[in-house]
């Protein structure tokens, strides 16, 4: 109530020279007017009239602190809207620069892929060997198993070895199979996108994030 107080205080200062009038609804509904502060304005909408009683001018009740926080979200999100983008602008002219046609696409796509295939087999290799060096782990420990289910703590120590070796190869070899796949998805996200400013149908704002990773990562 104060702040609003303070701000009618300063209107109502600059007006009174010219000797205007000022007028609200009160809560109750009630019209007020006053050549001087009224408090029962304070925090409501006014009218600011001459001598012949004409309105000069609207003033705005001050803004509560849910509506200052409205305002605060909204030029935020607009701000990370710009951002966003400005953000595309420069992906789109990234690509743009870095194919000139589908077929460059392609062949980057053929390359990226290729290194992964290598990786991938390099990767099967390791399971095979890791699952190989297992099972013979477990032939070797089949004569302590046929005396006494307990393994020693030096060969259940080995066995243990082997078998981490050969989660951690599946691991490997998921997750390099998951991002030859998602490279694939990139490079359609960034197929779609070339096309789409070729023939000038790409919307402003238009995301085309995996075409921006790929555009990027290539």
């Amino acid at each position: 109530m104060r702040s609003g107080w303070v701000f009618l205080c300063l209107l109502i200062a600059h007006g009174a020279a010219q000797a205007q009038i000022f007028s609200c609804k009160d809560a109750s509904g009630r019209m007020i007017t006053s050549d001087r502060p009224m408090p029962e304005c304070a925090n409501r909408p006014m009218r600011e009239l001459n001598k012949s009683g004409i309105v000069v001018r609207e003033i705005q009740a001050p803004l509560t602190p849910e509506q200052k926080r409205e305002l605060q979200l909204l030029a935020e999100r607009r701000k990370a809207e710009e951002a966003a983008l400005e953000a595309q602008r420069k992906s789109d002219l990234l690509l743009r620069s870095r194919y000139h046609s589908e077929s460059d696409i392609d062949h980057a796509r053929k390359r990226a892929l290729g290194v992964l295939e290598e990786q991938a087999k390099n990767d099967a290799a390791m399971l095979a060997a890791a699952e190989k060096n297992l099972k013979s782990v477990n032939v070797d420990l089949e004569v302590y198993r046929k005396k006494n289910p307990v393994l020693p703590p030096v060969a259940q120590r080995r066995l243990d070895e082997a078998n981490e070796a050969v989660v951690k190869a599946q691991k490997a070899k998921s997750e390099r199979e998951a991002e030859m796949q998602l490279t694939n998805v990139k490079f359609d996200e960034t197929l779609k996108r070339y096309r789409e400013l070729v023939s000038g149908t790409s919307a402003p704002g238009h995301a085309a994030i995996g075409g921006k990773a790929a555009a990027s990562s290539n």
